[in-house]
């Protein structure tokens, strides 16, 4: 998985980057077949934002979040990303296990 980190109007720091790298390696084991992670962290004016574009085999899904601290703002960011990759993942189980009646 590659991930790629691009902070605007702020300074990444050492740590910061670190811990981005090791929540986002946390997405494959919801899906495993993740290809790609693109995360964005801003600042404007008084607020952090954080968006997340996440590509893998035949889908991307996309996660944005504002807050008051760059953490708190990954975090959400982060949540919304995790879930819509549970639920793609169910989508995906269920059209593989859906049993077909047969025609009368």
């Amino acid at each position: 998985m590659e991930i790629k980190i691009t902070a605007r109007h702020l300074e990444l720091t050492a740590d910061m980057k670190s811990l981005t790298e090791k929540k986002v390696k946390k997405l494959r084991k919801f899906f495993p077949r993740v290809q790609h992670v693109d995360v964005l962290l801003e600042k404007v004016k008084y607020l952090y934002k954080a968006e997340i574009l996440l590509k893998a085999d035949h889908f991307t899904l996309e996660g944005r979040a504002e807050a008051n601290d760059l953490q708190s703002c990954l975090d959400d960011a982060l949540d919304k990303v995790e879930r819509r990759l549970r639920k793609q993942k169910e989508k995906i189980s269920e059209k593989k296990h859906v049993k077909k009646t047969p025609v009368l």
